[in-house]
Parts: C-alpha cells; structure tokens; sequence
C-alpha cells in the first residue's frame, strides 16, 4: 500500500456546483532536486527509473530526453536513464511504443541541479479501431515582416498533447522569425494525435519508400531533408528526434508522406494569412529485423521547395507495424 500511496494523488472537481473526488495516478515523483557543483554552467542534470506503474518494475528501452537540444537516451534493462540538458530545456520526454506517454512540462528546472526522478507508464491496451500515434509534429513559421498569424490543424484523429494549449487553433506572433503565443516565445508549435486506419501507399505489386540500415539513417535524412528543401535547423529537429526512435532493430522502411498526400492522409491545416511557402512532411516507418519486406520497392521522388514571404514547415512521423497492415 505505500507503494500506491506514493503515487496516486487527489483532485477535487466541480460538477452541477458539487466537488466530487477522483484518483489520478501521477506519471513522475521527484525524489530529490539538489544543488551539484560539478554540473557546468547552463545546465542541469535529470536522472532516475522509468517503472510500471503497476508493479514498479522497471522499463527498458524507453526513449528519454528533450526536442529542443536533441539530446536522447534509452533506459537499460534496469529501467535508468541519466540525461545532461540545458536549463532552455522545459519540456522532457518518455516514450516507448505500447505505454503511455509521459511528458514533464510544468517542473521548475534550475541551474546547476541534479533532479533524481521516478517515471512510472501504463502499458497501453490496443483498441478495436487499431489506433496509431502520429508522434512529433512540429510547425515552424517564417515571415520576412512580424505579423500575426491564425493557425489550426485537424489531425484526422485525436489530439493526445498539443504545446502550446491549442485553443481551438494558436493566435501566433511572428516577430524576427521567433513565434510569440500568449506572451511567450516558442521555437515551433508541437502537437501529436491518434489515428485509425494510417498505412502505407502501395499497390499488389510494389511500394514507393526506401529500407534503410539503422547505421545509415543520419546520412539517409540528411540527403533526404535537404532535397526537400528543410534548412539545418529543422533538419537537426528532425534527425535527433527520429534516429533514435528508429533505431531498434537492424533496418527501417521508410515512406514520406508530403504536402496535398500529409493534407488529405495525416491533418488537415487552416491558416490566416495563407502561407505563400508550404513544406508538409511525415514520415510513415516500420522497424525490420533485415533488409527485405516481400514487395518490390521504389525509391520515391521529391519536387523542391523554395521559400518566399509567409511560410510554413512542418514535419512528424509514425511509426506502424508491418505485419499487422498485411505487406
């Protein structure tokens, strides 16, 4: 019981003017947050388990670690991760396909300090409709003149987390190409959502994609990004996000998903001014255990993209199972 007791808390909610109580379980517990001369200066120190929140036990391979620096680890079969991130860092990530998400947003990270930490996940039952994550997309908005822009997105889906709050759409501030919400400065919009039913293009006898070795997906998305027309930034977003997500098993199929395709198959956008640049890219991926997937495939071809006045980039990803889309 003092297990449970430690990480189960109380909310009082209001509903037809009566305060009802409910049980929600906490998804972190900071166990200790101290002062560690030895951590240099502009950053600090997260480190700690990841745990089933059911029995404690600890959780491997969980993809630990922050988008804003790009810096990621996985936890070991004893379920610890130790992470070094900046203090411009606010926003940690846990993820492992098959368990709940746990996103760590409103802690006070401080210089200089060693926050310990537990991180406790449910494993994640598989719906009827067999819901597929769209993981990590991120907008990013250009304007050569500061100017106010209303952006919102269908996901085709469910929101799961949107940073910052999607209030029915974001009232964006472009001021010197930084994002302004509410008063505070963003490097892109964040959001991710469920879908039913997200798989690949292809036909009986081929598919448009490439199978890529893990040791070459660095190289792979660099060439790749590059001839769609992504600039450094957005690149390096991009690759110490997905490189380490897909990095499990030998190789990886890969397929892009871009622009008219990304509007009709993965969200839907509205924007107010409308961009006179647009570059929309999602990335549809299966681990594989070798280099082969029983279908002939092609490798795909990309228009370019050039930047002029209004524009948005936006780039995610999912990350499906082959053996349940029947390839």
């Amino acid at each position: 019981m003092k297990f449970l007791t430690a990480i189960i808390f109380l909310i009082y909610t209001s509903a037809f003017g009566m305060d009802i109580l409910r049980l929600e379980p906490m998804n972190y517990i900071v166990q200790k947050d101290t002062l560690d001369s030895s951590i240099e200066k502009g950053f600090f120190r997260i480190s700690g388990e990841v745990k089933m929140f059911s029995s404690a036990n600890p959780i491997a391979n969980v993809l630990s670690g922050c988008t804003s620096s790009g810096t990621w680890v996985r936890t070991g079969a004893n379920g610890k991760f130790d992470l070094l991130l900046k203090t411009t860092d606010s926003v940690v990530y846990f993820y492992h396909e098959g368990w709940s998400e746990v996103v760590i947003e409103n802690y006070q990270f401080q210089e200089g300090h060693h926050i310990e930490i537990d991180v406790f996940m449910n494993q994640v039952v598989s719906t009827p409709d067999n819901q597929i994550m769209k993981r990590k997309p991120v907008i990013y908005l250009y304007s050569e003149v500061d100017q106010h822009v209303q952006l919102k997105i269908d996901p085709l889906g469910e929101f799961t987390f949107t940073y910052p709050t999607y209030k029915n759409g974001w009232n964006v501030e472009i001021k010197n190409n930084e994002l302004v919400v509410d008063c505070k400065n963003y490097p892109y919009l964040f959001w991710e959502a469920t879908s039913p039913d997200l798989n690949y293009n292809f036909n009986p006898q081929s598919i448009e994609g490439s199978i890529v070795e893990t040791s070459d997906l660095t190289s792979f998305f660099e060439n790749s990004l590059a001839e769609l027309g992504l600039n450094q930034t957005e690149m390096t977003d991009f690759i110490t996000y997905w490189v380490p997500a897909l990095s499990g098993k030998s190789h990886c199929f890969i397929q892009f998903v871009i622009d008219e395709a990304y509007e009709n198959k993965i969200a839907a956008l509205k924007m107010e001014p409308q961009a006179e640049s647009s570059r929309r890219i999602f990335i549809i991926a299966s681990e594989l255990d070798g280099d082969n997937i029983g279908i002939d495939v092609q490798p795909q071809e990309f228009e370019s993209f050039e930047r002029n006045g209004l524009t948005i980039v936006e780039w995610g990803g999912a990350i499906v199972d082959l053996n349940e889309l029947g390839l």
